[in-house]
């Protein structure tokens, strides 16, 4: 490494970085992970978790260090190198990673954004349609995370991440096009395997009674290890308890650890190390290893680590809820709320609270609900995720409906699919609420 720097220092000033050069960007921020050459320490000084590191700020995910080590390195080469270019990479790294949208990165994130809708990357303008995200109205944190990330993700679940890294090389946009097709097709190929994971998984939980456990541990074989993760967070989300989700290849498998908040995943999985081959992570998300004739002996020690911890303590968050009042226009607190993207983990897009008159209640594929309020002078369309009961039950024959944790978004951030299930009223064309909770 520092043989590698040394020949980088020596390039002529008015030279450009060699892809060996790129390569060794790459190797020096994931140094910093694992040892750290002298010479290179001096001249970059980007270890945010080092103690001796001075780097004020010290969550920044790696995306944004490669970016930082080669603003270092412009500087200490004396080339000429627009960081511009890469911003939007940044952005989809830094909100994909779950890295806090604070500090640096927040300045960065909100850079990037722009970044994306300017789509100076045939690999960007691509995907953006695929997703069909317009150019023309601002993209949020939210749009990263649940609309380009997933796509990118896609292939690495399903196997090798080459193509999704070949998009983001694409020089033309033909080729583009055609790489992001078959990324979108992977993405639904990793949806298909959710779904048909995710109702194999509840039927093991009714069929073994595991519901009433206080932590639930799954594994089958034929399982994809690269989407059970995405298992293990619809499970948490539903049953709202600690959850692990384990495919199984042969004899070992490897699994995803999930958790409501205020989960103590990585304090149990210490407690059950006995049954594992190895497990990391943190106390909201982990990743284990593990025998499969250990399985049930890991379930066994992991429920009696969760039931032994104290509670987690509750967090009354009504007090944070903004409350949306009969004559407010969703379109313009929408408008307002926009102000304060990038919005993600660290900073939250702010959620509210309204209550409407229901004017149309009913379940959508997926077990959703769809709802269409009317809030006095203007009208809003909802999506809640997997309350459709609440529409043949609690809902019936009622007046009104209280939203709490409502996230109002722009209608284009709909699936067109969803849409089309709205009739024409001039409110529900342009925004949406995203609802955690619905109750009469």
């Amino acid at each position: 490494m520092c043989a590698r720097f040394e020949r980088m220092k020596r390039v002529r000033r008015n030279s450009e970085l060699e892809v060996p050069q790129g390569l060794s960007i790459v190797h020096a921020v994931d140094a910093h992970e694992r040892h750290h050459p002298p010479a290179l320490k001096l001249s970059t000084g980007r270890y945010p978790h080092r103690p001796d590191c001075g780097f004020a700020y010290k969550g920044m995910a790696s995306c944004g260090l490669a970016l930082s080590v080669a603003a270092a390195l412009r500087k200490e080469l004396g080339v000429q190198l627009d960081l511009r270019y890469w911003l939007d990479l940044v952005a989809v790294g830094t909100v994909a990673d779950v890295a806090p949208l604070d500090g640096d990165n927040r300045a960065l994130v909100r850079a990037g954004l722009t970044a994306i809708l300017e789509a100076q990357r045939p690999g960007m303008q691509a995907l953006l349609e695929v997703a069909k995200i317009s150019r023309e109205t601002p993209i949020t944190g939210r749009d990263v995370a649940f609309r380009i990330a997933p796509q990118l993700n896609a292939p690495g679940r399903l196997g090798s991440a080459d193509l999704a890294l070949e998009l983001l090389l694409a020089t033309d946009l033909a080729s583009a096009r055609g790489l992001a097709a078959r990324l979108d097709q992977l993405s639904a190929e990793r949806r298909a395997q959710s779904d048909l994971m995710l109702e194999q998984a509840l039927e093991d939980i009714a069929t073994h009674g595991f519901a009433d456990d206080a932590a639930l541990v799954l594994g089958r074989r034929g399982w994809n290890p690269g989407v059970v993760g995405i298992v293990a967070g619809r499970l948490a989300d539903r049953f709202a308890r600690p959850v692990i989700v384990v495919g199984f290849d042969g004899e070992t498998g490897r699994g995803s650890v999930r958790g409501p908040a205020g989960s103590r995943l990585h304090d149990a999985l210490c407690l059950a190390q006995e049954a594992l081959v190895r497990f990391g992570g943190h106390q909201q998300a982990a990743g284990v290893e593990l025998l499969e004739s250990r399985l049930d002996e890991l379930r066994a020690r992991f429920v009696d680590a969760i039931q032994n911890q104290p509670p987690a303590p509750r967090v009354d968050t009504s007090a944070e809820l903004l409350f949306l009042q009969p004559g407010d226009s969703p379109l313009a607190v929408l408008n307002d709320l926009d102000r304060l993207e990038p919005c993600g983990f660290g900073n939250p897009r702010p959620k509210l609270r309204a209550v409407g008159e229901v004017r149309e209640a009913r379940e959508v594929k997926n077990g959703h609900l769809k709802l269409r309020l009317d809030l006095g002078r203007h009208g809003l369309a909802c999506f809640a995720v997997r309350q459709a009961c609440l529409a043949v039950a609690d809902l019936k024959g009622l007046r009104y409906v209280e939203l709490e944790n409502a996230i109002i978004i722009p209608r284009a951030s709909v699936p067109a699919s969803t849409r089309k299930l709205w009739k024409p009223w001039p409110t529900w064309e342009k925004v949406t609420a995203s609802v955690d909770s619905a109750s009469p």
